[in-house]
């Protein structure tokens, strides 16, 4: 069944949160919402394969705001390609939760870079994501779709912070690159977990095939050529030219001292795909990021035993998890799939990061000593869903109509396999600050 032509097709949208990115649009976007924010009405629809919850939710947005009573509903089943292709076909750009990816992702993004709708998901599935850009990154970059992924609180926050302070600097620099190491630090937050982000993390970090979980162990495991098409053309500039420099940037699962934000840190869980994604970023934007550009994400502290302690949290988690028994333990005891915080939890949510750019001379590399600090916060959304639901949908946005055009007009490739920060620069930025997320970079 396909969709009229609509600016957003939301995938998924029976889920925990395909539900929270139609509520958003339908307070933000329509009807009475959009007039008192003055901001244009999207039209969207929503997608999925089962039509009788579709309506359920169509009925309880309407009690939000009573137009969305006659938005069209898409009905598609994951695993039908030509379905899927109708499915979306009309649409802008689509916005898909429906996870995990690898099991459930596959045909949609196909179909979104056939049909050319832009498209943004909420992954961190590395193995899928380089197998994705092998198999249609090529086309895409043809087609000029923009597809992107890590869409939500992995990876926006972190990913749009660093972009922010190599520009800033470079901007300040006359126009020349020159940030070195990038360190974001997760200072805050409390939010909860939802079954599919339970699902996710268990699927791509333990469930991969062996061979897909090495190369994605690679901390530029989204950019180098093993990761198929859709690269920039040439070597990355950011890419590190030896063995022991691509060493320097792997996973720390150790406590310690940032020296340059003057903290003291930890593991931060969602650090190995957050800083992949940087990396990727700074692989397509290398006029903004320029060839010293490393990636580091902690957590802070309030002292070593802290840290210490996280560290022990985390390695136990990963021991339980890398056997069948501990997996289908854990399994048991999170939420159900389509299932997560309730109103009231999320209500209560909020997350604070802070970024430190080390500068370097803009030949050399060498560090000059001064820093840059930038600040991402939301005090009023929690992190993983209602601020990524909001995240998701500003990401997606940021890729169509004028927004679009306006960023790819200052950089942003016009397709391809992209980052959030990468397709939507300062225009991404600019939609999250309208939306409630404080972003700032702080004056030299």
């Amino acid at each position: 069944m396909a969709a009229p032509a609509v600016d957003v097709l939301v995938w998924g949208a029976t889920g925990y949160t395909g539900r929270l990115v139609a509520e958003h649009l339908a307070r933000s976007y329509s009807g009475a919402g959009a007039a008192a924010a003055g901001v244009k009405p999207v039209s969207f629809a929503l997608g999925g394969r089962s039509a009788a919850k579709l309506a359920a939710v169509r009925a309880e947005l309407a009690a939000i705001e009573p137009s969305i009573a006659a938005i069209p509903l898409v009905i598609a089943d994951a695993g039908d390609p030509a379905g899927l292709a109708a499915a979306v076909r009309g649409a802008k750009v689509v916005l898909t939760t429906a996870g995990p990816y690898a099991a459930l992702g596959t045909n949609l993004l196909a179909a979104c870079v056939a049909e050319k709708a832009h498209y943004v998901d909420l992954t961190a599935e590395v193995p899928w994501m380089r197998a994705m850009r092998a198999a249609h990154g090529g086309t895409a970059v043809a087609n000029e779709v923009k597809i992107v992924h890590c869409g939500g609180f992995d990876s926006v926050p972190t990913d749009v912070l660093k972009f922010m302070l190599a520009d800033t600097a470079a901007q300040r620099n006359g126009g020349t690159p020159c940030v070195g190491r990038v360190t974001t630090l997760f200072e805050d937050g409390f939010g909860g977990v939802s079954g599919g982000t339970v699902e996710s993390l268990l699927t791509a970090m333990f469930e991969a095939p062996a061979e897909a979980r090495k190369a994605s162990a690679d901390p530029y495991a989204l950019v180098d050529a093993g990761g198929g098409a859709g690269a920039p053309p040439g070597p990355p500039p950011s890419l590190p030219p030896t063995p022991a420099a691509r060493m320097a940037e792997a996973d720390s699962m150790l406590p310690g001292w940032s020296a340059s934000a003057r903290a003291y840190t930890a593991p931060f869980v969602m650090a190995f795909i957050n800083t992949r994604v940087a990396r990727r970023s700074a692989a397509l934007r290398p006029a903004t990021y320029g060839r010293w550009f490393r990636s580091t994400e902690v957590q802070a502290v309030p002292g070593r035993l802290a840290g210490s302690a996280v560290t022990l949290g985390l390695g136990l988690f990963g021991l339980v998890a890398n056997f069948r028994l501990g997996r289908a333990l854990i399994r048991r005891a999170a939420p159900k799939q389509g299932s997560g915080p309730s109103a009231e939890n999320r209500a209560k949510g909020f997350w604070k990061m802070r970024g430190v750019a080390e500068l370097v001379d803009p030949a050399t590399g060498v560090p000059t000593g001064a820093t840059l600090t930038g600040r991402a916060s939301d005090l009023a959304r929690d992190p993983g869903y209602w601020g990524t639901a909001r995240m998701m949908l500003e990401t997606g946005l940021s890729l169509i109509g004028e927004d679009g055009a306006s960023a790819v007009a200052a950089g942003a490739p016009a397709g391809g396999m992209l980052t959030p920060a990468a397709a939507g620069g300062w225009v991404l930025v600019e939609r999250l600050r309208k939306a409630g997320v404080g972003l700032e970079v702080e004056e030299a």
